[in-house]
């Protein structure tokens, strides 16, 4: 995970999704609400930021840019406070420019010994349909 987890709150919530980010298949990153706590080695490969590079940043200061829908992230957020689940499509940016449609699952986690919230998001980059070229002559005809 990184030296970021070391400097993460004591919270029994925190290690168990610190434990859940190494086992993910995706790209997942730990934050609580404002900041980012920890991010995967997926999300480092996704986004470019390594764990030390993303810790302690907000998302939308590593991640967005102008094609960036802020509304659309800004209403994630929010809806976020209100229920345990929001997802979300927004176009990022990784650390190297490249704009990139990133999908976004987050799910607030609460330390019931503390009732501090945390958040883990899933996310993943949408894969871009292209418009299949024109063939040249139907297939199904022979040629003349």
């Amino acid at each position: 995970m990184g030296k970021g987890a070391a400097s993460c709150p004591g919270d029994s919530a925190v290690a168990l999704s610190l434990s859940m980010l190494d086992e993910s298949l995706c790209a997942s990153a730990l934050s609580d609400g404002d900041r980012i706590i920890a991010v995967n080695d997926q999300w480092t490969r996704l986004c470019g930021y390594s764990n030390e590079d993303a810790a302690g940043h907000t998302f939308k200061s590593l991640l967005h840019g102008p094609a960036t829908d802020r509304t659309a992230a800004a209403t994630h957020a929010e809806a976020l406070g209100g229920k345990p689940q929001a997802s979300v499509e927004l176009v990022n940016y990784a650390k190297d420019g490249r704009a990139f449609t990133h999908v976004l699952n987050s799910r607030r986690v609460t330390d019931p010994a503390t009732g501090n919230h945390y958040y883990i998001t899933d996310s993943y980059e949408k894969a871009q349909q292209q418009t299949p070229k024109k063939r040249k002559a139907p297939i199904d005809k022979p040629p003349v």
